[in-house]
């Protein structure tokens, strides 16, 4: 059994295939405390465990807090995956022909280097990480709805990290309801929980012009 424990709640949020949890605070201070420790990885505030044992959170999670700015194919996450990549999935074959490769291209600079008038100087060894940066081989991100951005990037994610749940910020609210069957059938494949945290403002300020647009566009 693999539980969440939040500070300021009583309840034990289960780490379960296809769980969605949504939390709405209303409490501008709690919400502000919630990211602070959200962001700063605060491991007393947020208390994982997988059969009673601890675990910290930020290796099994990821955070998401602007939609709009997810990307799979960051260097973060390319560099985690070709890491890996040359680690644990390159054999004794695929190592004597990145040789034989470089050894052909180390003949080419060389003679290069002989027609110069200046001398030259350039990288010697060639691995498989620099032939996947070479060749941009990264994942395809062409997904113009929201729940595709967010399985493409949830997936990148699980494969440089242990992944058991996502926390996100505000993303709920922005899923209509024929997609949302559809992401949480997704995260139910993948063997994830989403928690989503929304801030919920009642506070009104008389200085403000509050405007609001409904469904069929319409202002009041």
């Amino acid at each position: 059994m693999n539980l969440l424990k939040i500070r300021h709640f009583d309840k034990d949020f289960l780490v379960d295939a296809g769980k969605i949890y949504s939390i709405n605070l209303e409490s501008r201070k709690l919400y502000l405390t919630f990211i602070s420790a959200l962001m700063d990885g605060d491991k007393d505030y947020f208390i994982y465990s997988e059969d009673f044992k601890p675990v910290d959170f930020d290796k099994r999670s990821i955070c998401i807090t602007d939609v709009f700015g997810i990307d799979p194919n960051s260097r973060k996450i390319l560099n985690s995956l070709y890491k890996r990549i040359g680690n644990n999935m390159t054999d004794a074959s695929d190592k004597e022909k990145l040789e034989r490769i470089n050894a052909e291209i180390l003949g080419m600079l060389d003679r290069f280097s002989m027609d110069m008038g200046a001398k030259m100087r350039f990288d010697i060894d060639l691995d498989i990480i620099k032939i996947l940066g070479l060749y941009k081989f990264e994942f395809e991100n062409e997904n113009k709805d929201l729940v595709g951005k967010l399985v493409t990037y949830i997936k990148a994610n699980m494969e440089i990290m242990d992944l058991k749940f996502v926390v996100s910020i505000n993303v709920l609210p922005l899923i209509c309801e024929d997609e949302f069957d559809v992401f949480q059938k997704e995260l139910e494949l993948l063997g994830l929980t989403l928690i989503n945290v929304n801030y919920v403002n009642k506070f009104v300020n008389k200085k403000i012009e509050y405007i609001t647009v409904d469904e069929d566009l319409c202002e009041f």
